[in-house]
């Protein structure tokens, strides 16, 4: 399974016929292993931002980069996020349980820094502002 933030399409080749592909052409076949290779550091350096940052911070972090996404609208209070993720995936995506996210959002909502509508999660348009205060204080 993957989850991915924006449009993405996917090819699904046999396993064979992809070796034979890599062999017949060098210049895919580094540029694969390259992806590979970023790939991997991705994931060792978001293990380490894990190890290091306190869950709230982290989840803040993931919500203003998906807040990112959300069209511009001069007139509203709410943006609504554009990935319809359940509270288990973004636990994933930012190493963390459910539980633990919950409680943070929970909290986050009574605050007013975001609310839930439809299953989906919609933060005040001044959230980054506002969680960096609240951040900020928590230290």
């Amino acid at each position: 399974m993957a989850l991915a933030l924006s449009p993405v399409s996917v090819r699904v080749m046999e396993e064979a016929a992809f070796i034979k592909l890599l062999e017949q052409d060098r210049d895919l076949k580094l540029r694969y292993l390259m992806s590979l290779a970023k790939h991997h550091e991705r994931q060792i350096e978001g293990l380490l931002i894990c190890g290091v940052d306190p869950l709230p911070l982290r989840l803040a972090k993931l919500l203003i980069v998906l807040l990112e996404l959300v069209p511009e609208d001069a007139d509203a209070a709410w943006k609504r996020l554009t990935i319809d993720a359940r509270v288990s995936e973004v636990a994933e995506l930012i190493h963390a349980t459910r539980p633990a996210v919950s409680k943070v959002l929970n909290a986050w909502e009574k605050q007013g820094l975001l609310r839930r509508q439809d299953g989906r999660l919609e933060l005040a348009c001044d959230f980054p502002e506002r969680i960096r205060g609240l951040l900020i204080q928590d230290e």
